[in-house]
């Protein structure tokens, strides 16, 4: 392990101890907004960005590629988020989490030609979604104020160290010289605007937009702490907004996979209480 990678979760782990509040519903989904001109102004922008930029780019995108490879492009970038989901399986305290998801890893990273394909999925070990700010939660954490970062998207002040922590600990900045790390991050961009088309639309259809986004990503955000609905469609930002199926038409609503939620290991901090 870097310098750097050991700095980023000794920092976070930092972070988790000298927390102070209770995880709970309520303040989960209702966060303050002490921000909100701001986050409004940053919304507008990044709606901008994904109307004129990311949904034209997008468009031609899924024009000229083969849902097939679509899917392993998406399968790929997933696979490449693995470390990340390790890490804060481990900061949680969930060793059998840590491991099942390390098999994942290591399954669709040999078996899977690199992650392109998923055969872990197959053999029942499924993706679970994990940020920083539900680590924070399990730990009985507060969302803290709620926030809106540009070109990232919503976040909340105890999800802010996901960002140096996915810096620091993704695989595609060991992807060659400074050319082939941008030209990688630029397809996973491309990628990630195909794959929420869907939802994008339904945010700008809302009767208050801003409020949609905002209660969608904080009740996905309580919905990985609590352990109520982990296979639920919803999945947080950067990987994912409001994600739906990548290739299902636009008019089609997705419909959330009906497996049971994971079972909380012993020892882990009980949200809520």
């Amino acid at each position: 392990m870097t310098k750097g990678r050991a700095r980023a979760l000794a920092l976070a782990a930092l972070l988790l101890a000298v927390g102070c509040g209770r995880a709970t519903q309520e303040r989960w989904t209702s966060p303050p907004d002490p921000f909100r001109p701001v986050n409004k102004a940053f919304f507008g922008f990044n709606m901008g960005v994904d109307r004129y930029v990311a949904q034209p780019v997008s468009a031609v995108y899924r024009g000229v590629t083969p849902k097939p490879l679509r899917a392993g492009i998406r399968n790929f970038f997933r696979n490449l988020s693995m470390p990340i989901v390790i890490a804060n399986d481990v900061l949680q305290g969930r060793p059998r989490r840590a491991g099942r998801d390390a098999l994942r890893f290591l399954t669709n990273s040999t078996v899977g030609f690199g992650g392109i394909a998923d055969p872990a999925t197959t053999l029942g070990l499924e993706f679970s979604p994990q940020n920083f700010g539900v680590t924070a939660g399990r730990w009985g954490m507060g969302p803290g104020p709620y926030l809106v970062l540009p070109f990232l998207g919503p976040t909340s002040v105890t999800g802010l160290p996901d960002i140096p922590m996915r810096l620091v600990l993704s695989p595609v900045g060991l992807i060659g010289p400074g050319l082939e790390r941008t030209a990688t991050a630029g397809v996973n961009a491309v990628s990630t605007a195909e794959s929420r088309r869907e939802a994008m639309r339904r945010v700008r259809e809302a009767v208050a937009p801003y409020e949609f986004m905002k209660s969608g990503y904080m009740q996905r955000q309580w919905s990985l702490i609590s352990g109520e609905d982990e296979s639920a469609p919803f999945e947080p930002l950067p990987e994912d907004l409001l994600e739906d199926d990548a290739d299902t038409e636009p008019s089609a609503d997705p419909e959330p996979d009906s497996a049971p939620p994971e079972q909380a290991e012993p020892g882990a901090a009980a949200p809520g209480r």
